[in-house]
């Protein structure tokens, strides 16, 4: 008797059992396995335990992976099976459109040219030395990190929909906006000894609207935060 033919629910024979004795998992079961063992025994302290029930409901599942890096979507799930928390309609939405995109972005084939384009990149010694200079900034990498970062993607958006998408300067709505802050984002790194993505995303005062106001790009180049250095817009 073929030992995979049990049925789901249905007690095994004798005859089913005696088949069954001696067999062994493949290790990628066995690997399998011990993941989900794994995110089983994962704990979450009660900071994490309030940041994950804060963004599991309004977050997909790659966005709760940046903000959990250590953790994994498995384990994300068993947790909030636990704890019962589920994710919104809107959220729900946003993850099954994420998943039926058809873009080529996670193509094999892809990934390929963009690793060699990476790789054949940096072998140019120029360009090695002109990161380098980059990166010897302070707090250079945060900052990308967290002006690419999903949060503050919505915070930009907020700022635009409490403005009705118009230019608080020139008073033209729509065309080429940007959300510009009020106070130097570099400032508040700096003042705060911002090191990590973590510190910037819990830190308010960067996700806060009221530190933003939406302006064309022509007045946006006229802030004093913006790379002229000069500041002829007011700022309402």
């Amino acid at each position: 008797m073929d030992r995979h033919m049990a049925t789901k629910g249905i007690p095994w024979t004798t005859a089913q059992r005696e088949a069954h004795r001696g067999f062994k998992h493949t290790s990628e079961s066995r690997a399998k396995m011990r993941l989900i063992a794994r995110a089983r025994s994962v704990s979450y302290s009660k900071e994490e335990a309030e940041r994950f029930e804060r963004y599991y409901p309004i977050s997909t599942q790659k966005e709760m992976l940046e903000l959990f890096p250590d953790r994994t979507a498995s384990g994300m799930r068993i947790f909030a099976s636990r704890h019962g928390i589920k994710k919104t309609q809107e959220t729900l939405y946003r993850c099954k459109s994420e998943t039926q995109k058809g873009t080529t972005w996670g193509n094999d084939e892809a990934r390929a040219t963009r690793s060699a384009n990476i790789k054949k990149l940096w072998g140019n010694p120029e360009y090695r030395e002109h990161m380098s200079e980059v990166h010897r900034i302070s707090n250079r990498e945060v900052k990308l990190q967290f002006r690419c970062h999903f949060l503050y993607k919505r915070w930009r958006s907020a700022v635009y929909e409490r403005d009705d998408f118009t230019c608080m300067d020139c008073q033209v709505r729509g065309g080429e906006l940007e959300a510009h802050h009020i106070k130097k984002l570099a400032e508040i790194f700096d003042e705060n000894n911002i090191q990590t993505l973590q510190e910037a995303l819990d830190f308010p005062i960067l996700l806060d609207t009221d530190n933003g106001v939406t302006l064309c790009r022509e007045c946006h180049t006229r802030t004093r935060n913006y790379k002229t250095g000069k500041d002829t817009v007011s700022q309402a």
